[in-house]
């Protein structure tokens, strides 16, 4: 039952609400009676090799100011150690892989590879997967390194292409030979602004070469259910066969999931709803649950974060980008009528090694009367999208340590954050564009329509330490009436930061203290008001 909002109703006490990241741990001191932050702190994650040991000196700091830190209830998330990888193995690539892949990052994951296994053979799938299991570093090669298990068009590391637009199909199941094919703008001329970066990076890479991926979890998806039991029986035999051991989470056509589960019983799995009960549906919300179960009881205490693993894990509620996720959906939703949400929101996360885009927004309830072209895999009203090649430091070949001390170096950190945000955000809207069909002239939408977001909210360090004004300069461009290309971007946005990182204390209050994350979460809505 959602908490009280009446004053003297009102829980009492602090919860220290922290963010085990990967360079550096943050930790915010939030009163329950006020829905206010009194006092943060934040250090370096393996400053002394155990990320308790910095949350730890975050809750000293703060004890100093505020000592009712001491005794607070820590509710922690965390990307440290890699985060949460994920592999994906569906069947089409362009419907189960494709939808394994969205639940994947809507669950926080980092998605290291996806492999879609129709018309492969067994051995090469198993191989596929194989290839991620990590190599001695003196075995790589120099230069940029491609996936192992990406599609020669797609990008390198996690990065979510622009959603493929497809005919809606009227087979109950999977079909390879009618594949959708590809909208025709992905590629390079959809990707605007992105050559500065490109050629920075190209310019400057320093002799570090990319570190080899691995897998902490694996997401099977596969087969309509009702439909084609084969292709997930199929993908369970290739990961029972490969060198991964770990948690695997089955998200694919119920009526294979005892099958399954006998051929995986020597390894940790769980049997979620189908993420694609039926063509053109994504219903991730099981899958989403079961990822994030699983990433607490088999990622966290065996990353080697701490000696005490299991106390971190006590503390632990999920991914971080997970848990960001859910504090942007309950300010965009809300918790009843009483205390209803702001409606669309788009935030825009600028980090070192990569740009995140997140999305809540209100999906068009006549979508498939609308005279639209769609696609086989149905939008979702969550959405996070994960740019790998779009960081402020590592897109630059910068040291992440990096920080602007003349004009010149703000000017120019602002010029890659700009791009960064505007590459990353067109890429997640995607375009409205009218294109021939066999049906005539129909509207084609690709990526998520962020025309009706009411806030944009900018993170990051380049936004939250710049100069005065750094927001309205990196993401003003990103509100535009009429755009003039068909993107889908904001049309009527205010633009605000998160400067004390708000949306990751909301959304690990949400659970146990739903009415002080609401509390919380308006005070972000309400900023420069």
């Amino acid at each position: 039952m959602a908490e009280p909002s009446s004053p003297e109703l009102r829980p009492a006490g602090t919860v220290l609400c922290v963010d085990v990241g990967s360079t550096y741990t943050k930790a915010l001191l939030v009163d329950l009676a006020t829905a206010s932050v009194v006092a943060t702190a934040q250090r370096p994650t393996f400053g002394t090799g155990d990320v308790l040991d910095a949350v730890e000196a975050c809750r000293a700091e703060i004890a100093a100011v505020d000592d009712r830190a001491g005794a607070a209830e820590v509710l922690a998330c965390s990307s440290a150690g890699g985060g949460l990888r994920v592999a994906v193995v569906g069947h089409e690539a362009l419907v189960t892989a494709e939808a394994g892949r969205r639940v994947a990052l809507s669950s926080g994951g980092k998605v290291v590879g996806v492999v879609a296994a129709a018309g492969l053979a067994h051995d090469e799938v198993v191989s596929r997967l194989a290839a991620l299991a990590p190599q001695p570093p003196e075995e790589l090669p120099d230069g940029p390194q491609e996936r192992p298990l990406e599609q020669p068009q797609e990008r390198p590391q996690e990065q979510p292409q622009e959603r493929p637009q497809e005919q809606p199909q009227e087979q109950p199941q999977e079909q390879p030979q009618e594949r959708p094919q590809e909208r025709p703008q992905e590629g390079p001329q959809e990707r605007p602004l992105e050559q500065p970066l490109v050629e920075v990076r190209r310019a400057q890479r320093g002799a570090s070469k990319p570190r080899p991926a691995d897998v902490d979890l694996v997401l099977l998806t596969g087969g309509t259910d009702g439909g084609n039991r084969e292709a997930l029986v199929d993908a369970a035999r290739a990961v029972a066969d490969s060198p991964f051991d770990g948690p695997v989470v089955v998200a694919g056509n119920v009526e294979a999931h005892a099958e399954v589960a006998e051929i995986l019983a020597g390894q940790p799995h769980v049997l979620a709803d189908n993420a694609v009960p039926r063509i053109g549906v994504l219903a991730p919300e099981s899958a989403r649950a079961a990822v994030r179960a699983q990433f607490l009881q088999h990622v966290i205490a065996g990353k080697g974060l701490s000696a005490r693993g299991a106390e971190l894990a006590r503390f632990v509620q999920g991914p971080t980008p997970d848990v960001v996720l859910a504090g942007v959906e309950l300010l965009a939703h809300g918790i009843d009528e009483q205390r209803p949400g702001i409606g669309d929101v788009a935030v825009v996360d600028i980090g070192g090694a990569t740009t995140d885009v997140y999305s809540v927004v209100t999906l068009d309830a006549e979508r498939s009367d609308d005279g639209l072209a769609h696609e086989v895999v149905a939008p979702t009203a969550a959405t996070r999208t994960v740019e790998a090649d779009l960081g402020m430091r590592e897109s630059a070949g910068l040291p992440g340590s990096f920080v602007p001390t003349t004009d010149e170096e703000y000017a120019a950190d602002e010029e890659i954050a700009r791009a960064a945000a505007a590459t990353a955000v067109r890429r997640h809207a995607g375009r409205s564009r009218v294109v021939l069909s066999p049906d005539g002239r129909v509207v084609e939408r690709s990526g998520v329509d962020l025309r009706e977001v009411a806030l944009v909210i900018g993170s990051g360090g380049v936004l939250r330490h710049g100069r005065p004004g750094v927001a309205e300069r990196v993401l003003g461009g990103l509100v535009v009436a009429d755009e003039p290309e068909g993107w889908q971007l904001p049309e009527r946005a205010r633009i605000v930061v998160d400067e004390q990182y708000l949306l990751m204390a909301v959304g690990l209050l949400a659970g146990r203290h739903p009415d002080v994350a609401y509390r919380l979460a308006m005070t972000l809505a309400t900023v420069g008001q």
